[in-house]
């Protein structure tokens, strides 16, 4: 956190996350839901986010565990894909990486299938 004004300030990232969650820190409700459908897989990562838009916004798994404060953010290959879309406004945080993705698959009971 880092005041801009006097009026303003700037955070580096925030979670909105009511006060009951599952280990995971994602809301119980939406765990139990997933659960309830009785996957037999959860695939982690996939689509976009593994191919990145140059080879230094690739994903990296080890960039996404630990310290939710220090991850990287990146911005999303969607981003500046189409031309309608010319603002940088689509980014990955990796609040949820790879870690999470395993514990939820293990809460959930679903095999984990890595990409």
């Amino acid at each position: 956190m880092k005041p801009v004004t006097s009026t303003s300030t700037w955070f580096r990232s925030s979670r909105l996350i009511p006060g009951s969650t599952a280990p995971t820190g994602l809301r119980k409700d939406l765990v139990q839901l997933l659960y309830d459908l009785h996957p037999g897989f959860l695939r982690f990562p996939g689509g976009c986010i593994v191919e990145g838009r140059q080879l230094l916004t690739r994903y990296r798994w080890k960039t996404t565990v630990g310290d939710i404060a220090q991850r990287t953010t990146i911005i999303n290959r969607w981003n500046d894909e189409f031309d309608h879309r010319p603002t940088p406004d689509y980014f990955q945080s990796f609040g949820l990486g790879f870690y999470e993705y395993f514990q939820l698959a293990e809460d959930i009971g679903a095999r984990r299938f890595l990409f």
